[in-house]
C-alpha cells in the first residue's frame, strides 16, 4: 500500500497508484480506514475500473466480501476467497 488518506487507500500496482476509495472497502460503512488497514499492509482487491487515458485504476474489496462487514471481522478470509468472489463479480457483471 502506498498511502492512507481519509477518503481511501492508494495502492501501488507495478508503478501505478490505484485508488481503493473508502466507499469500496466494505458493504458496511467505514469510518476509519485504520480499523482495517495499517501503512505497509498487503491488500488484495478487484479492479472495477481501468481508465488508461487518465492512468487511473479503481479498486474494490467490498465486492470480495461474502457478507457485509467481512473486511472488518474476517479480512484474511476475504483475501483467501478473493479469486472465487472475483469470478462471481465477473459473472454478475457480464465480464466472463
Amino acid at each position: 500500500m502506498a498511502a492512507i488518506r481519509y477518503y481511501g487507500l492508494f495502492i501501488n500496482i507495478a508503478g501505478i497508484h490505484a485508488l481503493l476509495h473508502i466507499s469500496m472497502i466494505s458493504k458496511m460503512p467505514v469510518e476509519d480506514l485504520k480499523q482495517i488497514f495499517q501503512s505497509g499492509d498487503w491488500v488484495r482487491a478487484i479492479i472495477v475500473n481501468l481508465d488508461i487515458e487518465k492512468n487511473r485504476v479503481t479498486l474494490s474489496t467490498k465486492d470480495l466480501e461474502y457478507k457485509p462487514g467481512d473486511m472488518f471481522k474476517k479480512t484474511i478470509m476475504v483475501y483467501q476467497n478473493a479469486e472465487k468472489m472475483a469470478k462471481i463479480y465477473r459473472l454478475n457483471h457480464g465480464l466472463e
